[in-house]
């Protein structure tokens, strides 16, 4: 059997329900379970009021495939706020791994992810933090919407001193529209420049991404399909937009996140209306 490299996989869980959410995650771990490399451990982060006797059953469901595998599979219970951002901070606050990724549990890896990332990061050793995949985006009927994070390989995209797939600053202020869930991260860079900020509801990725980067934090697209991505699901990031963020609101985050990507603290930035 292969080795399993240095990668921990956090997967969020914000609520827990036998017919519509339980698939969706056994799903996700089998993307993991499924990869031609296997990372080292999967954390589960959840809110303490899921657990009750069908989610400590449904742990157990899913402990053999990933114990045959020699993946570790750990719980991460959050007792403090359960947002999106809160979620990743918290599990990345109890990551020991040299890196770690997100996985969405409506969303899965493809199986050569890991594969390509260890391919990658031998290759490059300590000179990038942030390697993200040429992503498909699918309705939350399951069809098929377009490719993300290709547009680093574009010819006359780039920054003019940034080699291909790269992601600069200055593209960075043309187009913020990179799928960062199913990237993985170094822990070590996460933690030291300050993780996801809670208060930024909308463009909080693309805020984390100015703040790396402009902290010399390489981040690059590696060029094969790595992740599949639900728009639209229901309760998702992408629903809530829709549904409660209008232009003007969307303008001021997206100015917030170009002037909070300096500071390495959540300021508790609000919206007013």
């Amino acid at each position: 059997m292969k080795n399993n490299i240095d990668v921990t996989v956090l997967l969020p869980i914000h609520k827990f329900d036998n017919e519509t959410i339980k698939p969706m995650i056994l799903d996700s771990v089998n993307s993991v379970v499924d990869q031609k490399v296997y990372p080292k451990e999967l954390k589960l982060i959840f809110p303490l009021e899921v657990m009750d006797e069908d989610f400590n059953s449904f742990i157990e469901e899913i402990k053999k495939p990933l114990t045959d595998k020699k993946i570790i599979l750990t719980l991460c219970s959050n007792e403090g706020e359960t947002d999106f951002c809160s979620q990743i901070n918290k599990g990345v606050s109890e990551v020991k791994t040299k890196w770690f990724s997100i996985l969405e549990f409506d969303d899965v890896y493809t199986n050569i992810m890991f594969d390509n990332f260890n391919k990658y990061q031998k290759d490059n050793g300590e000179d990038i933090g942030i390697y993200l995949s040429i992503n498909m985006l699918y309705d939350k009927e399951g069809k098929f919407l377009s490719f993300n994070n290709e547009i680093v390989h574009s010819f006359g995209f780039q920054d003019i001193e940034i080699d291909l797939g790269f992601i600069g600053n200055d593209s960075l202020s043309v187009y913020s529209e990179y799928q960062m869930t199913g990237g993985i991260f170094q822990t070590k860079l996460y933690n030291e420049h300050g993780g996801l900020k809670p208060s930024i509801k909308v463009t909080f990725w693309n805020e984390f991404l100015l703040r790396m980067i402009g902290k010399g934090v390489k981040a690059f697209v590696i060029p094969k399909i790595g992740y599949k991505h639900i728009l639209g699901r229901e309760d998702s990031i992408s629903d809530y937009i829709y549904k409660n963020v209008d232009v003007d609101e969307m303008n001021f985050w997206v100015k917030t996140a170009k002037s909070e990507s300096f500071c390495k603290v959540d300021r508790d930035i609000k919206y007013n209306k």
